[in-house]
């Protein structure tokens, strides 16, 4: 039977501050304000973690990003009724585009995350076009292989920076477009 792993605050705040940094600048609002959010968040977290159905981290992920967002949103359009100001059409597209990341938001978004030989790799990775499997015929796939193949370089090198792209997608990349 597996060990029940208790949930420390320390583990998270790292996370929490990040989001809100970076929500507090994607709408433009004060930082301490969306932290506080967050460390609620948090404790809401805390209350309603089902651990049957994930980790503690990827649960508090979706949580933030998705509660941060909404909260934002919505400040900023209460701001708008506080001052009788309708938003107009261009303030409407403007938050679906914020809810929809582009692609540059997204590299924007990696390049802080990454390491910078971490992000070149993610560049080259994206750069290439990678076909799978073909009927019975197989096509090349992005690998810790075909990279060291690529640059004419050991495993050792190339492992820590497959590892970190791995990482940030599973904690970070994959989330930043399931809004």
């Amino acid at each position: 039977m597996a060990r029940k792993k208790k949930i420390k605050f320390d583990d998270y705040v790292n996370m929490i501050k990040k989001w809100a940094r970076f929500c507090s600048k994607r709408y433009k609002i004060e930082y301490e304000e969306v932290e506080a959010v967050g460390f609620e968040i948090y404790c809401i977290a805390i209350k309603k973690f089902n651990p049957a159905k994930a980790s503690f981290s990827t649960y508090l992920y979706q949580r933030l990003w998705g509660d941060m967002q909404w909260y934002c949103i919505s400040h900023n359009k209460k701001y708008f009724e506080q001052i009788n100001i309708e938003p107009i059409e261009e303030y409407e597209e403007d938050l679906a585009a914020q809810v929809n990341p582009t692609a540059d938001e997204f590299l924007e978004f990696a390049k802080s995350w990454l390491s910078p030989a971490g992000y070149d790799l993610l560049i080259w990775i994206l750069d290439r076009e990678w076909i799978f499997c073909s009927g019975d015929r197989v096509k090349t796939k992005p690998s810790v292989t075909t990279v060291c193949k690529f640059f004419n370089t050991t495993s050792e090198l190339i492992k820590p920076l497959w590892e970190e792209l791995r990482e940030f997608w599973e904690l970070e990349g994959r989330e930043f477009y399931a809004t």
